[in-house]
């Protein structure tokens, strides 16, 4: 119930914050508050948090050989498409070069 308390307090007191005009920020953390409320409400008693006494830890991952053969692999792949791009854009350079040189001929004509 205190729970349920809290949000109703929030919602009420978000509620004379934008009745009464006092700003953006005192709403806006009033209304975080209020959600935030609601979703530990609509949690609580479907996960039963309050009979659980373990906690769920974040582990970090100390396998770095996986990624840095995706590491490698991504790199050799850069690098194949930018010497691609650098052969198609010298390929498009020439043939540009090639086009204003015929151009030119065309209007010494």
């Amino acid at each position: 119930w205190r729970l349920l308390a809290a949000l109703a307090t929030c919602l009420l007191l978000y509620m004379m914050a934008v009745l009464l005009d006092v700003g953006v920020l005192i709403p806006a953390v009033l209304l975080l508050a209020s959600t935030l409320l609601l979703q530990v409400l609509l949690m609580y008693y479907r996960v039963d948090i309050g009979k659980q006494k373990h906690f769920l830890w974040v582990a970090f991952r100390a396998n770095n050989d996986v990624d840095q053969d995706e590491e490698d692999s991504f790199r050799k792949e850069w690098d194949v498409f930018r010497k691609q791009s650098q052969d198609s854009t010298s390929e498009l350079r020439n043939a540009c070069a090639s086009l204003d040189s015929a151009i030119s001929e065309l209007r010494a004509w």
